[in-house]
């Protein structure tokens, strides 16, 4: 289950674990510790949990009102939650001695970030356990519930492969979308880790469901780069403030490159080259992540599945909402996605506009050659007209209409029929053959 932030030496346990609660717990072995209590490995020995679980208990002398109530609302919290990636709370009371106690869901894995780097998990890999994580946030911002503390000793993988959310230790109840800071989660200091933690928590500001965005954008950055978006500034806690509040961070697909190895080890990791994982980062995963990160809540990803279904879209090669729709993006992107199909596509169109482009020509010369027997025929007519005409003065008695005739025997008169006769019948001939060829182009 939970390491909460720093192992706990085994020398430890006797003086943490108070008699009444050994006495109702197996204590297996110590798992971790943080500021307000500890984990153990426990099995129930009063019969009410036959199974492994995660006790985790407050320390010794620091059961004030404020810190009990604190246990109580995770208690609350954790019990109104049941979710297949959200550790389930088994069993929650109080000792007979009054320490408090949660008996939660044992979970044997690694965290996120370990667990990818371990596995060598590509970056498609990690995109869908990402996506794990992110349906249990949702899931609990649905029920009203800001986690405030996603980190990745909080978001474990167990051994079957699963996601598991863990540590609502400092969550909120949400009342109108915001959970504001009070003296719980002041105490001793703020109860956050400020490397993940979002701006207005840095500022103190009322908190929603953005912050939780915010510091899964941290996680996602720090699972594709392999750093944090503001990792080195750590001179003080006060720099890392002061980043987080102001600093814009570098696109993940430039931080990878930055160190000696020049990222080497980075894209090993991921079973990559520092090349193809720049290439792979550079564009819509830098453009979603960056979009998480940003400083106003405002401008990031409303809700936590809004940012899912982005990183769905980048899986299957749709395009992203974190990125202004352009033509020109959304052409690339099915150009992208539909290769094969568009190849296959592209050599058929080349075809057809052959096949076009051969039809364009007959049909020019179609239509030259129409044009052309249209003017023969028009020209046999009129010879065929002007032959007629002659032929009828030649056979007036008057003759022309100055009296002369223009042929003076029978003859020479039916020498011009016949000639006229047969200009007619070869020019007719020949606009038949066209009209045979070109139908639809002769009237």
């Amino acid at each position: 289950h939970s390491r909460m932030d720093s192992p706990l030496p085994p020398s430890q346990s006797e003086s943490l674990i108070p008699d009444a609660v050994r006495a109702a717990f197996d204590i297996v072995r110590p798992l971790g510790q943080g500021g307000m209590g500890s984990v153990w490995l426990a099995r129930r020995v009063d019969g009410l949990v036959e199974r492994e679980v995660a006790l985790k208990l407050l320390h010794p002398g620091v059961l004030d009102g404020t810190r009990r109530e604190r246990f109580a609302r995770e208690r609350h919290i954790l019990g109104a939650l049941s979710h297949p990636n959200i550790a389930r709370l088994l069993d929650a009371g109080f000792s007979a001695d009054g320490q408090p106690y949660l008996a939660l869901e044992y979970v044997q894995g690694r965290s996120l970030i370990d667990h990818c780097n371990a596995e060598q998990l590509p970056i498609g890999a990690r995109v869908r356990l990402m996506l794990q994580a992110l349906d249990a946030v949702q899931y609990a911002h649905h029920n009203q519930v800001v986690h405030r503390d996603l980190k990745p000793s909080n978001i474990l993988v167990g051994t079957d492969g699963q996601l598991r959310l863990l540590d609502f230790g400092i969550a909120k109840l949400m009342h109108e979308g915001l959970a504001a800071e009070t003296e719980l989660t002041l105490l001793g200091g703020r109860a956050l880790t400020p490397d993940y933690a979002s701006p207005e928590q840095i500022a103190g500001r009322p908190v929603g469901t953005a912050s939780d965005v915010f510091s899964l954008g941290v996680l996602m950055y720090q699972l594709l780069c392999g750093r944090r978006p503001h990792e080195g500034a750590h001179a003080s806690r006060a720099a890392l403030e002061e980043a987080i509040l102001n600093d814009l961070p570098q696109r993940p697909s430039r931080r990878v490159m930055e160190g000696a190895d020049a990222g080497a080890e980075v894209a090993r990791q991921r079973a990559s080259t520092p090349g193809g994982l720049k290439r792979e980062l550079a564009g819509d995963l830098d453009t979603i992540v960056l979009k998480a990160l940003n400083k106003e809540a405002a401008e990031r990803y409303p809700t936590a599945d809004a940012l899912r279904q982005d990183l769905q879209r980048w899986l299957a090669g749709d395009p992203v909402l974190a990125r202004p729709e352009r033509a020109f993006y959304r052409a690339m992107k099915i150009l992208q996605r539909h290769r094969l199909r568009l190849g296959t596509g592209l050599a058929l169109f080349a075809s057809l506009a052959a096949v076009a482009g051969v039809s364009v020509w007959q049909a020019t010369v179609a239509s030259a050659q129409a044009q052309r027997a249209e003017q023969h025929s028009r020209q046999a007519l009129a010879v065929q007209d002007y032959l007629r005409r002659a032929l009828a003065v030649a056979q007036s008695p008057h003759g022309a209409p100055d009296g002369t005739g223009l042929l003076h025997s029978g003859g020479a008169a039916r020498q011009a029929e016949s000639r006229a006769g047969e200009a007619e019948r070869a020019f007719a001939g020949e606009l038949d053959n066209l009209r045979q060829h070109y139908p639809d182009s002769i009237p």
